[in-house]
């Protein structure tokens, strides 16, 4: 009888135990599982921001942000075209305030640089590329938009970073807001990064 009771407290403790493994590992099933989606979500708002950026190209490339003011022979910025083309880019719903607010500044920065330096032809160089995909070679990024691949997620509490080679190498910053991910920065990254 008492090897029947202590065989029963054996099983007793096991099972406990047992129990106590199950549960941890379904704890860490899901904070893997919450991880990867949030991976999922992370690497979906690059993708679908740089569809819509694609898509919504032609229309923003129309959008001059230099011009000559009146009885000027000098380029400055024009800020009523750089409001139009962030109230568009923040239509999108894809980039954080903080994004947009950065791309204010440079035209800030740009217009600044505009009124030392006195250019009357010839381009422009703080505007003469794509700023938002920091490249020359807009069309052919854009083309690679469907099969590039997000690398290197990395997820922290309510931020995340993330790689993609469409021409070159970018590197985006997302933040985390009422369980939206939004982009707070594109940086172009060097050839060897990844």
């Amino acid at each position: 009888m008492k090897n029947i009771a202590v065989a029963l407290c054996f099983l007793f403790i096991i099972g406990c135990n047992s129990k106590e493994g199950i549960t941890e590992t379904r704890k860490n099933d899901e904070i893997q599982n919450e991880s990867s989606n949030q991976k999922q979500k992370v690497d979906s708002t690059i993708k679908h921001f740089l569809i819509w950026y694609r898509d919504n190209y032609k229309e923003l490339s129309q959008i001059d942000f230099a011009t000559k003011e009146k009885n000027d022979r000098y380029y400055v910025v024009n800020f009523d075209n750089v409001n139009l083309f962030i109230e568009k880019l923040r239509a999108s719903g894809y980039l954080s305030d903080a994004y947009l607010a950065n791309l204010k500044q440079y035209f800030n920065d740009c217009n600044k640089s505009l009124l030392e330096e006195k250019i009357e032809e010839g381009e422009i160089d703080c505007l003469g590329f794509d700023l938002i995909l920091n490249t020359h070679e807009i069309d052919e990024s854009l083309s690679k938009v469907e099969t590039a691949k997000i690398r290197n997620t990395i997820l922290k509490s309510d931020s995340a970073t993330a790689n993609i080679e469409l021409v070159y190498k970018l590197k985006f910053a997302l933040s985390e807001n009422s369980s939206f991910w939004k982009i707070d920065k594109i940086e172009a990254l060097p050839d060897d990064a990844f």
